[in-house]
């Protein structure tokens, strides 16, 4: 097989990571979306992902450009979030915790969305998202099944 050969294969690989990522995030958007309603409150959606899904009745995050669009936006830090105890339906984490720098972190940063939401669904890279190992500012694997989530150091 030659270098372009494999670089072509490898290409594909990514693309077709990313579009199940994509689908993914959208169709567990679309749970918590449907889980605040039910609830009659708020989607708290936290880590903006400039469009890349919905943005909720509320969008936080550290880069407010990431919001744009959504009804309300909040500049705060998934770890803070200024808002009241079960103010939301639920809260929808997309690709944030595996940015924070520690196990530590993440966990209050979960403490926090289920402080702030009857129900969490969270979104990060997949173990097999080729970018996800090179991403730089990459430091944990967050996978949930259910309510239960799972919180690995990257390397």
């Amino acid at each position: 097989m030659t270098n372009l050969q494999i670089a072509i294969l490898l290409g594909g690989y990514q693309i077709a990571v990313s579009c199940l990522e994509r689908k993914q995030r959208q169709d567990v958007y679309n749970l918590a979306y449907r889980a605040a309603l039910e609830r009659g409150k708020p989607l708290v959606v936290v880590g903006g992902h400039k469009g890349r899904h919905g943005t909720g009745h509320v969008c936080v995050d550290v880069n407010t450009e990431s919001c744009r669009g959504a009804p309300v936006i909040i500049k705060a830090d998934i770890r803070d979030i200024p808002l009241p105890d079960k103010y939301a339906g639920a809260a929808f984490a997309s690709h944030v915790l595996e940015h924070l720098p520690t196990v530590f972190d993440a966990e209050i940063a979960m403490k926090e969305l289920y402080r702030i939401a009857d129900r969490v669904f969270i979104v990060s890279p997949h173990k097999w998202n080729p970018i996800a190992w090179l991403h730089p500012d990459h430091h944990l694997w967050v996978t949930q099944e259910g309510e239960t989530v799972t919180l690995q150091r990257l390397l």
